[in-house]
């Protein structure tokens, strides 16, 4: 997601290194997948590209409802506690 975003608001790879303070090579493996992307980071690139956090990991409430949907009752209640677990841990 990163490469399309850089790619079509016409941002260098040089540039968004020095946005994000992370180095030109480690961004080259972030997108060509080499190396796993740093999830602690994502606000970082988020205000280095003018996105927003969710775009950058690729959710959108459809999609998380989607897949909600899908699973069984027992399921959802782990969902649903596990979302809260979240919650708790991000206040």
């Amino acid at each position: 997601m990163i490469i399309k975003i850089r790619m079509d608001k016409a941002i260098s790879l040089s540039e968004l290194a020095r946005e994000t303070g992370i180095a030109k090579s480690t961004l080259s493996r972030y997108e060509s997948k080499l190396r796993t992307f740093p999830l602690n980071k994502v606000e970082v690139f988020a205000e280095a590209l003018d996105e927003d956090v969710s775009y950058l990991l690729g959710l959108n409430s459809w999609e998380i409802t989607g897949l909600y949907e899908k699973l069984n009752t027992v399921n959802k209640y782990r969902a649903k506690e596990y979302l809260q677990h979240l919650i708790n841990e991000q206040e």
